[in-house]
């Protein structure tokens, strides 16, 4: 009785933590609620989608992306002025690409630009493909050269379906720890 009472009484051991997987930038969202304003685009649909996807797999982790409202007036956000804004740009050579602002290893906004004109003849499923890609910029990752069906593979495939247990594996090693 008394060895069952000191079992029990005895400190548990925890898990080790996962490794950070080698993609990561090194800084992730500091609060729970990480808030995007969309800037009114023909893409909207795509942008939710992929923004819920990412929703799914870092919510049990206590990490959300709430999209705002759209705004009447189309500005290029300023960088640095501590709201995510994901808007068009004329200006961008790629399809679409994420600017993370960081302060240490805390990031405090990341902002997508996305070309109109590379991503209109693209497909739905494409278009939300690279912007899932993106999305996973904004929260902390780099590119890889791991599991080529991975979201955040650096040559981004054709083949690829989305969010992968790969990118769940990441995202649970970095928004797992406080």
């Amino acid at each position: 009785m008394l060895a069952r009472l000191a079992k029990l009484l005895r400190p548990r051991q925890q898990a080790p933590a996962q490794p950070l997987p080698p993609h990561y930038i090194g800084a992730k969202w500091p609060r729970e609620v990480i808030r995007v304003r969309i800037e009114p685009s023909p893409f909207e649909g795509e942008i939710r989608e992929a923004i819920g996807n990412w929703n799914a797999v870092t919510r049990p982790f206590g990490v959300r992306i709430v999209a705002g409202a759209r705004t009447r007036n189309h500005r290029i956000p300023a960088r640095r002025d501590g709201e995510s804004t994901i808007y068009l740009s004329p200006a961008t050579p790629n399809f679409a690409d994420v600017d993370v602002s960081r302060r240490g290893s805390t990031i405090i906004e990341a902002d997508m630009r996305i070309s109109e004109q590379r991503m209109a003849p693209l497909t739905g499923s494409r278009r939300r493909i690279i912007i899932e890609h993106e999305v996973g910029h904004m929260l902390g990752f780099g590119h890889h050269d791991g599991p080529e069906d991975s979201i955040m593979h650096s040559r981004l495939p054709l083949r690829i379906a989305g969010i992968t247990d790969f990118d769940r594996a990441a995202v649970a090693a970095v928004y797992s720890r406080k």
